[in-house]
């Protein structure tokens, strides 16, 4: 039962490091956007 839930939340710790790469991704790309486009 210990290591399921060690793995969930490592699953978890991971999903939410991904999400914040992906959303700092899309700033960075909104920011290069706004650039050229201009």
């Amino acid at each position: 039962m210990q290591p399921q839930g060690k793995t969930t939340m490592k699953t978890y710790q991971e999903a939410l490091n991904n999400l914040s790469n992906i959303s700092s991704f899309l700033d960075f790309v909104f920011l290069i956007f706004d650039v050229f486009w201009k």
